[in-house]
Order: structure tokens, then C-alpha cells, then sequence
């Protein structure tokens, strides 16, 4: 499925919704609450793809998002949109957090 980036932050915790985004946070208390048991921690330097910072309103316009929801949800979250392959090299699993 295509989307916006602005598409993955308002409906990605959807059951069913898809996407080419991977959602990441800045902030562990964002993390504690959504983690489920999967926390990884993702070196970007070693990440070779996209990645849309939407922490804050200036980063989500930079960054393409469009939106009262969108740009509330990301910036609430501290979102950090990945987009394309994650190594393994760049992946270290944290667990429950």
C-alpha cells in the first residue's frame, strides 16, 4: 500500500493499516506504553533509507506532513518515520522496556 507519511502517523496503529513507514519514537515513554514486548533500539547511521523526523511542528512540515491529526499525533509521540530496509547490523533488541 502507498501512503503519505502523514497517513502512517494518523492510522498506523489501525488494525490492518500497511504501509512503507516503520514508526519509531524519540521518546521511551512513548516507547514503555506501545512496546508490547518488541522494544529494538535502530542505529540510524547504519540505516541506509528515508528517515522524516516529526517530532515537532517544524520537522512534520520539513518532513511532508499534512494536518491538524497528523502533525498532533506525531509531534505527541515523537515520531520518527522510517522508510525503506533495516539491516540486522542496525537493529539491537531492547525487549520489554
Amino acid at each position: 500500500m502507498s501512503c503519505l507519511p502523514g497517513g502512517r502517523v494518523s492510522n498506523g496503529s489501525k488494525p490492518g493499516f500497511t504501509s512503507r513507514y516503520i514508526s519509531t519514537t524519540k521518546d521511551v515513554g512513548v516507547l514503555e506504553e506501545w512496546n508490547e514486548g518488541r522494544a529494538v533500539r535502530i542505529d540510524l547511521d547504519e540505516f541506509g533509507g528515508r528517515v522524516i523526523d516529526a517530532s515537532t511542528q517544524a520537522a512534520c512540515a520539513a518532513g511532508g506532513i499534512r494536518g491538524a491529526t497528523a502533525n498532533r499525533l506525531a509531534e505527541n509521540s515523537e515520531e520518527v518515520l522510517l522508510e525503506g530496509f533495516v539491516p540486522s547490523g542496525a537493529v539491537r533488541w531492547l525487549g520489554k522496556v
